[in-house]
């Protein structure tokens, strides 16, 4: 039965088991790429005494390509931890 109450035909059930099968095979995948990215990760922290979050953090903007973006958005918390810094220094 599927969520509507009708019974699936054989070749739907097949068609949904082979694409199925194929999402798997897909987690598989993506489970083995995640393993190579933290042993390269670690690999490189190793070798050249970087902390792993700041090579994770870098890979990632390699991959987005989003330098600009990043470099933005801690501009923006770099001053607002100014303002909230010197507003507490004047308080005091």
């Amino acid at each position: 039965m599927t969520e509507k109450g009708i019974k699936m035909i054989e070749q739907d059930a097949k068609d949904i088991q082979k694409v199925m099968g194929e999402i798997s095979d897909a987690f598989t995948r993506i489970a083995a790429q995640r393993e190579f990215i933290k042993e390269a990760i670690a690999a490189l922290s190793e070798k050249y005494m970087i902390e792993k979050k700041t090579l994770n953090k870098v890979a990632k903007i390699v991959h987005k390509q989003n330098i600009a973006e990043i470099s933005a958005e801690n501009t923006n918390v770099e001053e607002l931890y100014e303002d909230i810094t010197i507003a507490n220094r004047d308080r005091a």
